[in-house]
């Protein structure tokens, strides 16, 4: 059993793994301040006029892609190197209604719904009293 603890121990390819893995969890680091820079001007486009940035939408999906490869090679889900030393992940065009759509059912389910009308209020005459 030791013998097999140090023939692991001096695999090569184990420990280039290791050194990948250092370099991608910093590229991965430096995506994620990417994306949140994304995000705010994504949010500042919203605010301004009205709607997503088109650009914006295509990079983020490549960026969330590039991310999701890195942590899959992290956690060994993955043998494939990720962008640089693999592509870069294909993005899928966000369909132009998809944010409209998300958008519109999000605000309808968030709407507080209002109590039902209160029944109308029988006029007794003056001077009857009940009881």
């Amino acid at each position: 059993m030791e013998s097999q603890l140090k023939e692991r121990l001096k695999a090569r390819t184990t420990w280039v793994r290791g050194l990948y893995m250092l370099l991608f969890a910093v590229l991965c680091c430096v995506a994620g301040a990417l994306l949140a820079v994304v995000v705010l001007f994504q949010f500042g486009s919203r605010l301004i006029t009205g709607g997503a940035n088109s650009r914006l939408l295509e990079f983020s999906e490549g960026l969330a892609g590039y991310i999701h490869q890195i942590i899959r090679f992290l956690c060994f889900n993955s043998d494939e190197h990720p962008y640089p030393l693999g592509a870069w992940p294909q993005a899928a065009a966000p369909a132009k209604s998809d944010s409209t759509t998300r958008t519109a059912t999000r605000s309808t389910r968030s709407r507080k719904k209002s109590p039902p009308p209160a029944p109308p209020v029988e006029e007794q005459p003056e001077g009857s009293t009940d009881g």
